[in-house]
C-alpha cells in the first residue's frame, strides 16, 4: 500500500513509547513503571491509535478491497500472530509471507479499561508494544497491515455479529459444548471455566464482576464470577468468530489462525450461519471461492517441511524476494494444493491430520518438481556457458522485440547473441515449474 500509513502510525507509537529508541531495555523500564505512569502512556497511545484509524481506516480499508488478484489473510487468532518467548517469535508469519501477499492483523491498543487491576494493564502496555516492535519488520515492507477492531469502530457489522453472539449464548447444547472446549489450553468443561475465572479474578477488579453479573441478570442469566466466564466462553467465542469471518470478508482477505481452538469454532459457526450467509452475503460464487481459499491456505500452514525450516533465518525482505520471484511457481502450487484439498470429502477445518496429508502430497510433487527445475537448469548454464558480460547482454536482448533484437545483435557483431537470448528466455520460463520456490529457498540452506 503506497501510501505508508500503518508503517507510519506504528513507527511513531514505537517512538513516543521509547520502545523504537531502547528496545527490550524500555520494555523493562515499563514493567517496573507505576500503575499511574503505565495508565498515563497507555492512554496516550491509544488516544493515536483511535487518531490514526479516524482519519485512515477508510482508506486503509478501500486499499485492502483493491488488491485484486493478491491473496489476503485476515488472522482472527487471540491476539497478534506472535508467540512471544518462543523462537523465532514471528514463525507464524513468516510462513504465512512465503504464501500471502499480505497478512491483515487486529491492532490491540485501546484505552485503559477502568475496570482492569494495574498489573492487567500494565501486561496489556508491554506485551502489544513488544509485539509491535516483532511486527515491525514486516510492517516496513508492507506485508502485515494492522485495522481496528470492528468493535472499536462501532462498525454496521457490529450489530449482526451481536445478534449471532447472543442467539449462540442461548444455545445450552450445540454452541457451548464447542465453546467449552479449548484444544490449545488442553482444557474442556468445567477445567475451561476453571481457568476463565482465574483470569478475570486476577485481572478484573470485583466492582466489575459484580455490574457485568448485574448486566447478566438482565438476560435471565445467573450472576457471579462463574456466569461471566460462562459468558466470556460461550457469547465471546461467537463474537470472535463473528469478527474473524467478517473481518475477512470486509477486506476481501482468508480468515486464518494458528490455533486449532479457533479454527474448530470457525468452521462450526460458519457452518451454523452458511444457509443464511450464501444468500444474503456473498452469493453462492463467492461463497465456494471464500471456502475454497479458506481450505488451502490451512492445508499450507499443516506443512510441516523441513525446507521450510530455512525461514526462521532469513529477513522479511528475503522471503518476499523468494516469493515474488517464484510467482508463477506459486500460483501452481496453490492449485495443486487447492486440488488436493478438494479431493478429500467432508474436510473439516479442525482436521488437521487431512490437512497435513494433503500439503505433504503435493509437497512430494514440488519435490519432484524442483529436482528437474535443477537439472534443465544445470543443463541450460552449461549449453550456454554463460558468463558475466554474456548475461547482461542476453538479458537486455530477451527484452527486446524480436526484430528489434536481430538489428541489435548485427550491430554488437555476435552470430551467438540472439541463441543466448533465447536459451536465457527458456531458463527463465522454468520458474512456472511448481518446484522453483523451492530451488530458491535451497539457496539459503
Amino acid at each position: 500500500m503506497g501510501r505508508d500509513l500503518t508503517k507510519r502510525y506504528v513507527d511513531e507509537v514505537l517512538e513516543v513509547s521509547g520502545v523504537k529508541r531502547k528496545g527490550a531495555d524500555r520494555i523493562r523500564e515499563i514493567i517496573k513503571m507505576s500503575g499511574q505512569e503505565a495508565t498515563r502512556l497507555l492512554d496516550d497511545i491509544a488516544s493515536r491509535a483511535a487518531n490514526h484509524y479516524s482519519r485512515n481506516f477508510r482508506s486503509i480499508l478501500e486499499d485492502l478491497q483493491g488488491m485484486e488478484g493478491c491473496l489476503k489473510a485476515y488472522y482472527f487468532g487471540s491476539q497478534f500472530p506472535l508467540e512471544l518467548g518462543h523462537a523465532p517469535e514471528d514463525w507464524f508469519i513468516r510462513k504465512s509471507a512465503l504464501y500471502y501477499n499480505k497478512i491483515v492483523t487486529i491492532e490491540q491498543l485501546e484505552p485503559p479499561d477502568i475496570m482492569w487491576k494495574p498489573a492487567k494493564l500494565k501486561n496489556v502496555l508491554v506485551r502489544n508494544l513488544l509485539s509491535l516492535s516483532i511486527l515491525w519488520p514486516w510492517i516496513a515492507e508492507g506485508i502485515v497491515e494492522m485495522i481496528p477492531s470492528l468493535f472499536s469502530m462501532k462498525h454496521d457489522l457490529v450489530d449482526t455479529i451481536d445478534r449471532y453472539g447472543t442467539e449462540d449464548f442461548q444455545d445450552n447444547k450445540g454452541w457451548r459444548r464447542h465453546a467449552l472446549r479449548h484444544e490449545d489450553l488442553q482444557l474442556e468443561g468445567e477445567a475451561y471455566l476453571r481457568y476463565l475465572e482465574n483470569n478475570i479474578r486476577e485481572d478484573y477488579t470485583s466492582i466489575f464482576i459484580e455490574k457485568f453479573g448485574a448486566y447478566l441478570r438482565t438476560l435471565g442469566k445467573s450472576e457471579g464470577l462463574r456466569s461471566v466466564a460462562l459468558y466470556s466462553a460461550v457469547y465471546g467465542g461467537s463474537a470472535h468468530m463473528g469478527e474473524g469471518f467478517f473481518g475477512s470478508w470486509l477486506t476481501g482477505s482468508s480468515p486464518t489462525t494458528d490455533l486449532m481452538h479457533s479454527w474448530r469454532l470457525f468452521g462450526y459457526w460458519v457452518s451454523r450461519r452458511a444457509e443464511h450467509m450464501i444468500p444474503q452475503e456473498l452469493g453462492r460464487d463467492r461463497w465456494e471461492s471464500f471456502v475454497r481459499k479458506v481450505k488451502t491456505g490451512r492445508a499450507w500452514l499443516a506443512l510441516d517441511a523441513r525446507e521450510l525450516g530455512v525461514l526462521s533465518k532469513l529477513p522479511p525482505k528475503k522471503i518476499i524476494e523468494i516469493r515474488d520471484s517464484a510467482d508463477y511457481s506459486f500460483r501452481s502450487f496453490r492449485e495443486d494444493l487447492g486440488y488436493a484439498v478438494d479431493e478429500i470429502q467432508g474436510l473439516e477445518l479442525d482436521d488437521e491430520e487431512a490437512y497435513r496429508e494433503a500439503a505433504n502430497q503435493v509437497w512430494s510433487k514440488v519435490r519432484d518438481s524442483a529436482r528437474e527445475v535443477k537439472k534443465d537448469s544445470d543443463r541450460l548454464r552449461k549449453s550456454i556457458k554463460l558468463g558475466a558480460g554474456v548475461l547482461a547482454m542476453s538479458l537486455i536482448l530477451g527484452l527486446l522485440p524480436f526484430d528489434i533484437a536481430k538489428v541489435a545483435t548485427a550491430l554488437i557483431g555476435t552470430p551467438t547473441a540472439l541463441d543466448i537470448a533465447k536459451e536465457y528466455l527458456e531458463l527463465r520460463e522454468l520458474k512456472k515449474s511448481t518446484g522453483y520456490f523451492l530451488i530458491r529457498l535451497e539457496d539459503f540452506t
